[in-house]
C-alpha cells in the first residue's frame, strides 16, 4: 500500500515523507525491509520503520475538512482538569502517546487553561505540566498544519478561527 515518495501520518512524529526502501540488518537478527521516513518538520532525523509494520504505523494524512471536522468536536469533548499530579500526567501521557488528536486538542485546551488561571493567581505552573503543553502543541501542529497548508507556527490561530465559525 505504501510507496517511496508517499506522505504519511506516523504517530508523534507528525507527516513524514517515505524517503526510501531498504533491506536492512538493524536487530542483528537477519534482514528486514524497512521504510526511512523522515518527518517534514524535523528534516534531520530518519525514522526506520519495518514495511511489516507498516499498516500498524501508518495512516494518511488528514484533510483540511477531515481536520475541521475534529476541531469542531472539541466543545463538546471538554475535559476536566485532574488535580493528582501522578494520575494526571499518567493520563495526559497516554493521550501524548496514542490519543487521538481531539485528545490531544482537548488536553492541550484544560493545560492552557489552568497556565492561565496559576498566572492570574500568581502562582507557577507545574514544569510537568508546561512540558506536556509544549509537546501536545508540538503534535497538534505537526499534524495540522500539512493537511491545512500552513506552518506549525499558525495552527493556533486556524484552531481558533474554525471555532469561531462553527
Amino acid at each position: 500500500m505504501w510507496k517511496v515518495g508517499d506522505y504519511v501520518q506516523h504517530g508523534t512524529d507528525g507527516v513524514c515523507r517515505i524517503s526510501d526502501r531498504k533491506r536492512m540488518n538493524l536487530t542483528g537478527e537477519g534482514e528486514e525491509e524497512y521504510f526511512l521516513l523522515t518527518p517534514l518538520y524535523s528534516r534531520d532525523t530518519t525514522i526506520y520503520l519495518e514495511t511489516a509494520n507498516a499498516d500498524k504505523e501508518l495512516r494518511q494524512p488528514m484533510s483540511r475538512e477531515e481536520i475541521d471536522g475534529v476541531i469542531r468536536q472539541i466543545p463538546g469533548h471538554r475535559m476536566r482538569w485532574i488535580p493528582n499530579e501522578k494520575d494526571r500526567q499518567n493520563r495526559f501521557g497516554a493521550i501524548l502517546r496514542d490519543g487521538s488528536l481531539v485528545e490531544l486538542l482537548c488536553a492541550a485546551s484544560v493545560l492552557r487553561d489552568k497556565k492561565r488561571e496559576q498566572t492570574r493567581a500568581g502562582r507557577k505552573f507545574r514544569r510537568s505540566d508546561e512540558l506536556c503543553l509544549a509537546r501536545a502543541e508540538k503534535i497538534i501542529g505537526r499534524e495540522i498544519a500539512y493537511g491545512i497548508g500552513k506552518s506549525p507556527e499558525e495552527v493556533p490561530d486556524y484552531i481558533g478561527k474554525v471555532l469561531e465559525e462553527a
